[in-house]
């Protein structure tokens, strides 16, 4: 199991947009080395995009609204 795999899925469910950079990290070493964890990898990579929207989002409303 690839341990960047790990790390960013565990960097997505707390909310960290940095999954992004474990889950690409991780998927080319997975494609390298033949490590298992690439289904792992790709989830934390979505849910990486997925969070860095949402902070966008809250940084612009916040930015937008005076709050």
């Amino acid at each position: 199991m690839n341990p960047l795999a790990i790390l960013a899925l565990v960097l997505a469910v707390i909310g960290g947009a940095p999954a992004l950079i474990f889950g690409h990290v991780a998927i080319r070493q997975i494609k390298q080395t033949g490590e298992r964890g690439m289904v792992m990898a790709v989830i934390a990579t979505v849910l990486g995009y997925v969070w860095l929207v949402v902070w966008a989002f809250l940084l612009y409303s916040l930015l937008t609204t005076g709050r």
